[in-house]
């Protein structure tokens, strides 16, 4: 039985990994594009990267702690709408977008790291 979950655990993560890396490769440098509600926005590409791993790992524990811990500290923030961004850089492999806040805000002109999910498409 533990060797099933351990299985379920690597396809979900890879699953998860070829969706994202496919919609990422539809989105170039200089696209504006909305982020969904409540997605977590890294200060640093480190933080979502260990965020990503925890995520592939299924143990959603360690996750919410690391979430709880990140926000906490602010090395990453959280917002309740959607925002729109426009992508500065991607790294389709990772999952990942660097981008610049564009609505208007205190907040507009920051630069962040997001995860493919969080992009509305």
């Amino acid at each position: 039985m533990q060797r099933h979950a351990v299985n379920l655990r690597v396809l979900t993560a890879l699953l998860t990994i070829a969706g994202s890396a496919a919609y990422s490769g539809d989105l170039e440098t200089g696209t504006v594009v909305q982020v969904k509600p409540n997605a977590i926005w890294f200060e640093e590409r480190a933080a979502l990267a260990e965020w990503q791993r925890l995520k592939a790992s299924g143990d959603q524990e360690a996750l919410q702690a690391y979430e709880a811990r990140v926000l906490s500290e602010r090395q990453a923030w959280q917002f309740t709408v959607e925002l729109e961004v426009k992508i500065l850089g991607t790294d389709p492999t990772h999952s990942q977008f660097n981008v610049e806040m564009k609505t208007p805000s205190r907040l507009q002109g920051t630069m962040w790291y997001l995860d493919a999910d969080a992009l509305l498409h």
